[in-house]
C-alpha cells in the first residue's frame, strides 16, 4: 500500500525492501500513481471526510486492524531471518529526496 515517491521507488533499489514489499498480499503490494492518491485525498477533504483513503480497500481492512500488527510482526520476523541467513540484507541509510534532505540538515546542525 505505497504511493509512487522517490522514497519507495529509493527503498525498491535494496533487497530487503523489495522483497518485504513483494511479499505483502494483493492490493496491498501495489504502488499507487502520485496523482491518483492526491485526487482522492482533495477529494476527501472537498467533501470533509472525517476519514480519507487513497486506497479504498484500506477501508474495510480496518475492520482487522486489532489483529494486523501480531500477524505482521510475525511474517516481518520470519522474512528477515530468512533475508539475513541469505545475505539479502544490506543497511539502506535514509531514502529519496527527504532522506537527502534530512542527512544535509543533520550537516547543518540541525536536529
Amino acid at each position: 500500500m505505497a504511493s509512487d515517491t522517490e522514497m519507495i521507488r529509493a527503498g525498491d533499489e535494496f533487497g530487503a525492501v523489495r522483497a518485504l514489499r513483494s511479499a505483502l498480499p494483493w492490493p496491498a503490494s501495489r504502488v499507487y500513481p502520485a496523482p491518483e492518491v492526491a485526487e482522492r485525498l482533495v477529494l476527501g477533504v472537498e467533501r470533509r471526510s472525517s476519514a480519507v483513503y487513497a486506497q479504498q480497500w484500506v477501508r474495510g481492512v480496518r475492520l482487522a486492524r486489532p489483529w494486523l500488527p501480531p500477524l505482521v510482526a510475525l511474517r516481518s520476523r520470519w522474512m528477515m531471518r530468512n533475508l539475513e541467513r541469505d545475505g539479502g540484507i544490506a543497511a539502506t541509510g535514509p531514502l529519496g529526496a527527504g532522506g537527502e534532505a534530512a542527512v544535509d540538515g543533520r550537516a547543518d546542525g540541525a536536529p
